[in-house]
């Protein structure tokens, strides 16, 4: 005796990478397999996050001398890249992601390079010291930071305790108030987005001591999310946003890398690389 069709419909068939490094294809619960697979979220929805999170926070203008137009270029191109990351995701291969990976990675550290070289306060934050004996920012200005920062988070029923030590690892004593005020402000914003889109991003653990497609997947959908994010940047020319959303992309892919060289195809291939070049 046969099951009925309507029992089959709450299973589905998935793809997996088993202990040994092998894929293999499953059949499994569509609940089961839902805990797996990331969603996509629509464009509209992304682009509707990033606009409440603009409108969250007020946008503080700096200005700097940048070709927006090349940075955009780059930026539609990681984009593909990205899109192209995670179809070949999908046929599980590891090696075509590690190779996208490293262009990525090339591509965000330019876009990093052409904004440090125009915003100079920028080279300055970068270079910040932890306290430095000469400071510019004041004790008052910084507890004024504080509220500010707490301030836009709570209203968006947001507890800002949560990302007291993000706030403290932002703060540049060497620089003025409102070029710090400039970049708490925005990193409020990306906290926003990121409570708005909290269904779609997730994030790779601290230590990576093992492959996983899972967390593969978690990697591209997040970037798939910042990307985004700089596309908008561009497109206002807000310079601190373009600069902080860069460099998260960076540190995301750069782990991203990081687990890929895990998988045991990209350990043969990195190999055999080395053996032809001897």
């Amino acid at each position: 005796m046969g099951y009925p069709y309507t029992a089959l419909e709450n299973y589905k068939l998935i793809t997996v990478t088993n202990k040994l490094g092998r894929v293999i294809t499953v059949l499994t619960l569509k609940e089961e397999a839902e805990k797996v697979e990331i969603p996509v979220p629509p464009k509209h929805e992304v682009e509707e996050a990033i606009k409440r999170a603009e409108e969250a926070v007020p946008i503080v203008a700096v200005k700097a001398r940048i070709d927006w137009k090349q940075i955009g270029s780059i930026a539609k191109r990681i984009q593909e890249w990205l899109k192209a990351a995670e179809k070949q995701a999908e046929k599980r291969n590891s090696i075509a992601i590690y190779t996208f990976t490293k262009s990525i990675i090339d591509w965000l550290q330019s876009i990093k390079e052409k904004l440090l070289a125009e915003a100079e306060w920028l080279r300055e934050y970068e270079a910040k010291p932890e306290r430095p004996e000469l400071k510019v920012l004041t004790e008052k200005e910084y507890e004024k930071l504080w509220q500010e920062f707490s301030k836009e988070l709570s209203e968006e029923n947001i507890d800002p305790s949560v990302f007291k030590e993000r706030f403290d690892s932002l703060i540049a004593w060497n620089m003025p108030y409102e070029d710090n005020r400039a970049i708490l402000l925005d990193e409020a914003r990306s906290i926003i987005l990121e409570s708005k889109m909290k269904k779609y991003v997730k994030r790779l653990p601290l230590k990576l001591v093992r492959f996983s497609w899972k967390w593969v997947g978690w990697a591209i959908s997040s970037l798939k999310l910042d990307a985004e994010v700089l596309k908008s940047a561009v497109k206002t020319q807000n310079v601190v946003q373009a600069y902080s959303t860069t460099a998260k992309m960076v540190e995301a892919a750069q782990k991203l890398k990081r687990l890929l060289e895990l998988s045991p195809e990209v350990i043969e291939f990195k190999q055999l690389r080395r053996k032809s070049s001897d």
